[in-house]
């Protein structure tokens, strides 16, 4: 599991990628992204991505992943 965030301040707005490849290849198996509106902090829009990735494990029933 691979997860990454972004600010954009000079757009007002910030988003987070999370990417589950594959572990033989690295071949991208799934992917989810998030964008929104707003100048979080460094350390707000890193627990925000933290969130959407465990909202997203947990739809998908993924129960031993590292992140």
């Amino acid at each position: 599991m691979e997860l990454d965030a972004a600010l954009i301040e000079d757009d007002n707005s910030f988003g987070c990628g999370i990417c589950n490849p594959d572990d033989e290849q690295g071949a991208v198996v799934e992917a989810s992204s998030t964008w929104l509106r707003g100048t979080p902090t460094l350390i707000e829009e890193e627990a925000h991505s933290m969130m959407q990735a465990l909202k997203w494990l947990q739809g998908k029933e993924m129960h031993h992943t590292v992140l």
